[in-house]
């Protein structure tokens, strides 16, 4: 028994490890089409921050907390309240390859 808890938590760090898959960011692309009329991308030095600069574990914890209701803006809880965990983790890794590639040049 306890060989098998050890290897599921294995299995787990190990896909918790490996980049998203294709899919995952692009429908996080999908579902960012909306983010982005508030938070352009290209645009860092406004009072909205572009998604791509937040760390992907604060952009993950942020929507948790706006969902929760334990973080104060209408605007943020409405959409956070849309999304379910996968939503938020495809727009997380979105997110984060959206900002690999911009410090890259590219995009």
């Amino acid at each position: 028994m306890t060989g098998r808890v050890l290897l599921a938590a294995a299995a787990a760090l190990a896909a918790a490890a490996r980049p998203a898959p294709a899919a995952d960011i692009s429908y996080g692309e999908y579902l960012a089409n909306e983010c982005v009329a508030c938070h352009p991308p290209d645009v860092t030095d406004g009072v909205i921050p572009p998604l791509w600069l937040l760390p992907r574990d604060y952009f993950v914890q942020a929507l948790r907390e706006y969902r929760e209701g334990t973080r104060d803006n209408p605007v943020m809880r409405s959409v956070a309240r849309s999304l379910g965990e996968e939503e938020i983790q495809a727009l997380a890794d979105y997110f984060e390859y959206l900002g690999e590639q911009k410090r890259k040049g590219g995009s």
